[in-house]
């Protein structure tokens, strides 16, 4: 059987894609997610891990940073050293049952999935994290990868040159973090003659709440300064509705519900369509992104939708990952390192305002995100190996 290991909120979305592009196809693939949002697994995919709530994922991703902030938690240490040994228990008790696997992340997951299964197994990487053109791969990560790895699939040409010369077994299709978008072509906006802002606040829980209403105050800036506009927030299936109203409700917002999975965020005037799943669709009829997301900001990029992003050090993120965004995304994003409602929400107009300048950011990030149906061609490639 053909099995998809994943670690991380974007990582296992991208992992999702490329299992549905297999049961298209006739397969059941066997799906091992050590981190992320499992609710949007269809028919068809066998999820045979479900991951623990994690907070920073030292475990998961082997970060020298987040994994001190893990040990230095009693709680989330607990959480996280019972997830990651579970998840091993459960490659291994499923190891008899995979022919090939399909790793799609970091080289430490590779390192985890390729020890816990047998040495006959074929494995596919889909190296997500990491590329030459940003954060290289570490040399004894590239031997290991020439040593274990039977196709090595990257996000960049670069990184697949330079893998190819190392005698790297490499192909590049394009980024499937496009391709993976699931769009079902719902419009979800209340005015199609206004523009649209779509809020992306992450997919961790334990910053996300804070996220969201620094955001509302932009969405408040930019009505008092622009005028009304369609705001569309996508929310991770991790985020807690109540736990969400809690935080808004002390800024002045109420919380109205549309139906099972929609619900309205409003202030006087204003309102935010916030909800679950939809993803896609909300992005794909935005036309400005306000984010502090990773992969769902790339996904923006990849479509054409220039983004407004800001550091916040309530994320745990580092600076150095938001300046790895800003190279890897070029101009299609623009990065505030310091909150500021007004520079922020001036941004936002600005791009509102001025099409051309919209499109052409619009275009970069199509460029540098390039996608060929890659989730398609990937999961062409796993059933021939």
């Amino acid at each position: 059987m053909i099995a998809i290991a994943s670690n991380g909120f974007g990582e296992t979305y991208v992992a999702l894609g490329i299992a549905r592009e297999l049961v298209k196809r006739g397969f059941k693939p066997l799906l091992f997610p050590l981190i992320g949002n499992v609710k949007g697994v269809s028919e068809g995919i066998e999820l045979c891990f479900v991951p623990g709530e994690t907070k920073f994922g030292g475990f998961a991703f082997w970060s020298l940073s987040n994994f001190v902030r893990t040990i230095l938690s009693p709680f989330d240490s607990k959480n996280e050293i019972s997830n990651f040994l579970n998840f091993v228990k459960q490659l291994k008790k499923n190891g008899s049952r995979i022919e090939k696997i399909l790793v799609v992340g970091d080289p430490f997951l590779l390192f985890v999935v390729r020890k816990s299964l047998s040495k006959g197994t074929k494995v596919a990487f889909l190296s997500l994290f990491k590329s030459e053109m940003t954060e290289k791969h570490f040399w004894f990560e590239k031997e290991f990868i020439k040593r274990n790895v039977d196709v090595l699939i990257t996000r960049d040409e670069y990184t697949a040159e330079v893998f190819r010369k190392l005698g790297v077994n490499t192909i590049f299709f394009g980024n499937p973090m496009v391709s993976s978008i699931e769009i079902k072509g719902i419009d979800l906006r209340e005015n199609k003659e206004l523009k649209t802002l779509l809020l992306l606040p992450g997919s961790r829980e334990y910053y996300s709440y804070g996220v969201l209403v620094k955001m509302l105050y932009v969405v408040e800036a930019i009505v008092e300064k622009y005028g009304f506009i369609n705001v569309l927030c996508a929310l991770s299936d991790t985020i807690d509705k109540e736990r969400l109203k809690e935080s808004v409700i002390k800024h002045g917002w109420e919380v109205i519900d549309r139906d099972d999975k929609l619900f309205w965020l409003s202030k006087g005037l204003i309102r935010v369509l916030c909800g679950y799943g939809l993803f896609g669709d909300k992005l794909n009829v935005s036309d400005v992104v306000l984010s502090v997301g990773g992969t769902a900001t790339e996904q923006a990029s990849g479509l054409g939708k220039p983004s407004v992003m800001f550091y916040d050090s309530s994320t745990g993120i580092s600076v150095n990952w938001f300046r790895r965004q800003e190279k890897m995304l070029g101009e299609s994003v623009k990065i505030f390192y310091k909150f500021s409602v007004d520079e922020i929400s001036n941004e936002i107009i600005h791009l509102f305002m001025d099409e051309s300048e919209r499109r052409r950011r619009g275009e970069i990030g199509r460029k540098l995100m390039y996608d060929n149906n890659s989730a398609q061609k990937i999961a062409e490639l796993l059933i021939s190996i």
